[in-house]
């Protein structure tokens, strides 16, 4: 993975990086790829309210509704995507330690 990071780290330009991620996936790998950044924005969007007051920033809870509104059904009509690629957004952006989505949309 750090070779693909040095070559990440050497993107300067929305150009450059279009055509990296072109040659570098597939179409579809790109739209599941952007689809799932979709989710994990709208997912946040919803729900950073609960996180913050988990200590350990995880709620431990697969996120089905929220109380300001968004659904799993909701997000699925917006993105196109099954719920079980949802779900698995939510796990790894509330349930697992690694921190990745939280610490690029924080």
């Amino acid at each position: 993975m750090m070779n693909l990071y040095k070559a990440f780290s050497k993107i300067k330009t929305e150009k450059q990086f279009n055509a990296f991620m072109a040659d570098l996936m597939t179409p579809q790998e790109l739209r599941i790829m952007n689809a799932r950044w979709r989710i994990a924005q709208l997912l946040w969007n919803t729900h950073r309210e609960r996180v913050k007051l988990i200590p350990d920033g995880g709620n431990r809870k697969r996120v089905a509704k929220s109380s300001i509104g968004l659904s799993q059904e909701d997000i699925q009509k917006q993105t196109g995507v099954a719920k079980n690629t949802i779900t698995k957004v939510s796990i790894c952006l509330f349930e697992n330690k690694n921190n990745g989505y939280r610490s690029v949309l924080q």
